[in-house]
């Protein structure tokens, strides 16, 4: 159920992009700010669903002096192995973020 709502989130993400770019082309205008928060409820709902079963299989699965082990790998695998895979991702595509300065960071995209 979690995927499910994390890929609606995604689609609806793209609809609310195609939404932002379209009325900016047709009047210039910017739409607001809400049209984010659907994607970001989505999503919300997509990850309560997905890590309460992790733990649920985490904890039910292992035996009881490997709980502890088990835990520390779903932290790992929900919050750390995604942020190191990110870290890569934007390093080998670096020079996609660079400004007119040449310099690329993530944090400051504009001059």
């Amino acid at each position: 159920i979690g995927s499910a709502f994390g890929a609606v989130a995604v689609g609806c993400a793209i609809i609310t992009d195609y939404q932002i770019h379209r009325v900016y082309k047709e009047r210039g205008e910017a739409i607001s700010i809400l049209w984010q928060s659907f994607p970001y409820f989505l999503i919300g709902i997509g990850e309560i669903f997905a890590v309460s079963a992790a733990y649920e299989v985490a904890f039910t699965v292992a035996p009881a002096k490997k709980k502890s082990l088990a835990s520390a790998a779903n932290l790992f695998m929900v919050g750390g192995a995604p942020n190191v895979f990110c870290i890569y991702l934007y390093n080998a595509c670096r020079s996609w973020f660079l400004n007119a300065n040449g310099l690329a960071h993530i944090h400051k995209l504009s001059d």
